[in-house]
This record gives structure tokens, sequence and C-alpha cells, in this order.
């Protein structure tokens, strides 16, 4: 009996060495970069929510191959994330380093893969590096619960160094920062003015529905409508395919003016949060990615604040 429980014992513990391998195996990001131009890529995220099919791997990457270095946009959803990123870049890149990090904004998405680019400065706005200070362990716990084993070894690494608009040359490119809010508190948007390349970061949506956990509709609105006055080639949105013109921009608008036309005038209709929620999508967005769910977010993020400001106190 004691000889046949060793025996169950080991196959037990193979079974399970194997199976963690598999696991292991399986939880593995395929980053497949697009040349969109020359030396500029993206990796195209999912058009999904977080999950634990995904990884979390939601939101587009942008890196620019110089003759010195790399410039990186965002870093991803997670450190394994981050690891298979910079293994990606080293292959495009021949063995080039990374010169320096940008992280557009503080959603987790975008910046949660930062461990893994501690030998470069990562650059972020003021308002960036005070809301990761601030919530960067809650969006990493958050991830954890939407994401799961890949997330493992994640912590929220704050952006080492402030960022300030203006031009900047890294080798032979030539780049132009800029600083926008609305879709946050705090939104950088890269132009690469020698190839062309508008690396938007979520400011801009294509064909997936734009969310709003920060989000001021009128600062967002008035950022996307300068956003055309920089003469782009080719732009990189934060979520969705690569396009030219402004295209992406002005659905971006016009999905952002319906909802606030949508939210304002359902309040002054007296209606509650939950029949808000379930009112018809328009047609033209009803084919986004995720239509109806960020409507929803979107609705639990924006509509208590349109209440509060036009309702009294109650002890008035």
């Amino acid at each position: 009996m004691t000889s046949l429980l060793r025996g169950l014992s080991v196959i037990a513990l193979v079974y399970l060495a194997t199976n963690f391998a598999v696991i292991a195996a399986e939880l593995s990001y395929r980053l497949n970069p697009v040349e969109v131009a020359p030396g500029c890529y993206a990796l195209i995220g999912s058009e999904d929510y977080f999950s634990t099919e995904n990884g979390g791997n939601i939101a587009n990457i942008g890196f620019v191959v110089t003759d010195v270095g790399v410039v990186l946009i965002d870093t991803g959803p997670s450190r394994r994330y981050g690891a298979a990123l910079r293994r990606t870049i080293q292959k495009y890149a021949g063995g080039l380093p990374v010169e320096r990090v940008i992280i557009t904004h503080a959603h987790p998405d975008h910046f949660l893969g930062n461990q893994e680019f501690l030998d470069a400065p990562i650059y972020a706005g003021t308002k960036t590096i005070g809301l990761i200070n601030a919530s960067g362990e809650d969006f990493a716990v958050n991830m954890y619960r939407l994401a799961g084993d890949w997330m493992r070894g994640t912590e929220a690494l704050t952006p080492t160094v402030n960022a300030e608009a203006g031009r900047f040359r890294v080798g032979s490119h030539q780049f132009n920062l800029y600083q926008f809010q609305g879709h946050t508190g705090d939104d950088l948007v890269l132009f690469d003015e020698t190839c062309g390349v508008l690396y938007a970061g979520d400011l801009v949506f294509n064909a997936r529905t734009l969310s709003t956990p920060h989000a001021n509709l009128e600062e967002w609105i008035e950022s996307l409508e300068k956003l055309k006055s920089i003469p782009f080639r080719l732009l990189v949105p934060g979520h969705g395919a690569v396009t030219e013109g402004n295209s992406s921009i002005d659905q971006s608008i016009d999905y952002l003016r319906w909802l606030q036309r949508r939210l304002n005038k359902s309040f002054n209709a007296g209606l509650d949060l939950t029949e808000v929620m379930e009112l018809p999508i328009p047609r033209r967005f009803a084919s986004f990615s995720l239509a109806r769910d960020e409507y929803r977010r979107s609705v639990h993020n924006l509509y208590p604040a349109i209440e509060a400001s036009n309702l009294p106190p109650v002890d008035q």
C-alpha cells in the first residue's frame, strides 16, 4: 500500500508540474508589431474588456526605433507584458537601448509594464504621476481580479520624470510631445515628425466605444479639436485600428457629444441611472466594440455628477 501511495504521489506531482508548465506556456503574450511607417511601430491590443483570456492586453502600444535607441509609448497591462514587450523591441531594434519611455496616462493597461524598463527614464505628466502614486496599487489589485495569473509579480511603478510639452530629438527622429486632458486629467500625445505618425493614446478610440472612468467630456472634446491641427499622416489610437486623417478623431468627438446630450436630456426628463443605462444606442455607435458595456459604464461614471450638480442638497 505504501509503495502504491508513493507511486500515486509521484504521478500527481508529475501531473501538477506538467499542468503548471502548460499554464505558464499558455500565459504568453503574442506580440506582433506593425510597422506603420519606417521605424514607427504599433502593437494593436484586443478590442475586448480586461479578462483572463487576453491578460489585459487591450491597449495599443507604440515604439519608435531610431539610429541610437528606442522611444517607447506606454508599457502595457502587466509585468509579464512588459517583459514580452522588451523582448519584442530588442528583436526589432537590433539590440539598441530604450532611450525613454512615455506613459500617456494613468490607466492600468498603459503603465503596469513599467517594472521591465527601470533602466530607462519613464516620463509622464504631473497629474498622471500623482494619480499613479495615489491609486496605482488599487489599479493593480483590480487588474489581478480581472486578468488573474497574467498579473503575477506586477506592481504599480510610478514614472520617474515629469514630462514637459515640446520638441525633442532622439537620434534620427524629431518628436513633439503634447499635453492635453479630457480622457483623464493628464493625457500625453506624441507626434513623430520624422515619420508623420501621431501616437494619440486614449484621447482617440477607433470603432471601439470610448471609456470614461476619469473623463471630463468638455475638455476631451476640446483636446480632440486641437489634435486636428497637428500635421500627422497616420494616427495610432489608444484602442482600435491605425487610421489616416481625422476620421477616428471626428468619430470620437461625435460619440462624446452624443453622450453628453444623452445624459443631460435624460436628467431633464427625470430618468434615473438604471433607466438611462437601458436607453437605445444610435446605429452609428451600436457596431462599436463593447458598445453596450462601455455605455453603461459611462452612465455609471458620469450621471451621478450631473445629478449632484443639478439637484439641491436634501437638507435645504
